[in-house]
């Protein structure tokens, strides 16, 4: 009986040493993963294709199409357009020659409240699906080439990172509205977002550096950016974008201090 009683306890401290060991290896995954953790982000949002990639094709991409930008308002209606220049005192504009397209009146109505109202501009970002139409003259004075027929307009949030984070969670961020803050370095031909700058505004050794979409649009923005070299320019700045196929897309880029 003793020998039985001494052989049942041996089994129970095994077991629990078991459960234990279990517990603890549990207890470290858990620490482990929590060192760096993935962004709370969203349900996958739809794909889209770029406006200004749209529209190079806008021949061949007729028919139903999903593409995103800021929807800008007015008394006559709502246009698409793949960005705003925002000046020193923080009103937003047009930029000279946008990619844009009519999405018709009315619409606007829908979306109202969750419009923003800067300087003599109403906008939001979006993403918005129909019928593209083109090349033509549509909307007021006829002076835009295409129109999306019956859109369907979803107002999007950004979610704020930095460029650490979303070049380490690069695929949950995949067509994502981002805002986030870095060292924009400009030339003729393209454009960086770097986390650190160095001297002579080039960006530091260690520097991590996510690539715009596009040359600069915004020439009042690049007139204010400190020069160096000619025609590079940098400065910090804010960006609100989509982050597209490894690239970011930017709809605004406002100066920092």
């Amino acid at each position: 009986m003793l020998k039985a009683s001494r052989s049942r306890k041996k089994i129970v401290h095994t077991r629990m040493r078991s459960v234990v060991a279990g517990l603890l290896a549990m207890l470290l995954m858990a620490c482990q993963n929590a060192a760096t953790p993935a962004p709370s982000l969203s349900a996958t949002p739809i794909a889209f294709v770029p406006l200004d990639v749209l529209l190079k094709s806008a021949a061949a991409s007729q028919g139903d199409v999903t593409t995103a930008g800021y929807l800008v308002a007015d008394s006559a209606g709502a246009t698409l357009v793949d960005g705003l220049s925002f000046a020193a005192d923080g009103t937003a504009h047009l930029l000279d020659n946008p990619n844009q397209i009519w999405l018709g009146p009315g619409i606007e109505t829908s979306i109202k409240a969750q419009l923003r109202a800067v300087g003599g501009l109403q906008f939001a970002p979006v993403r918005t699906h129909g019928r593209l139409e083109g090349p033509g003259a549509y909307g007021p004075r006829r002076r835009y080439r295409y129109q999306i027929n019956g859109p369907s307009i979803e107002v999007i949030a950004a979610q704020e990172t930095t460029i650490g984070d979303l070049l380490d969670h690069s695929a949950g961020y995949e067509n994502r509205l981002v805002r986030l803050v870095g060292s924009l370095i400009a030339g003729d031909s393209s454009a960086l977002l770097v986390d650190q700058l160095g001297d002579g505004g080039l960006p530091s050794p260690k520097a991590r550096q996510i690539k715009l979409h596009a040359p600069l649009q915004d020439r009042a923005l690049l007139g204010r950016l400190k020069g160096v070299s000619g025609t590079i320019r940098f400065g910090r700045v804010q960006v609100e974008g989509f982050w597209h196929a490894g690239a970011l897309i930017p709809l605004s880029i406002v100066l920092v201090t």
